[in-house]
């Protein structure tokens, strides 16, 4: 996530919305597939923890973060 809040995976943008299918898509070709979270460390935390949320609705279990610096 980047300083305004927009989303990518894999260098694709996406929405929050489409985050949980874009993420169970990669699921079926690595059921063992690793989350890292890179969000900016001015982002409210409620808008990290809805990708947190999003992320492990989709079915992911391992997630790291990494928060960047301001």
């Amino acid at each position: 996530m980047n300083s305004r809040g927009e989303l990518s995976l894999e260098g694709r943008a996406l929405s929050l919305e489409t985050l949980p299918g874009a993420l169970k898509a990669l699921l079926r070709t690595d059921p063992e597939l690793r989350l890292s979270l890179g969000a900016d460390s001015s982002l409210p935390y409620g808008d990290v923890v809805a990708v947190l949320d999003a992320s492990r609705l989709a079915g992911i279990r391992r997630i790291s973060l990494d928060a960047r610096p301001k």
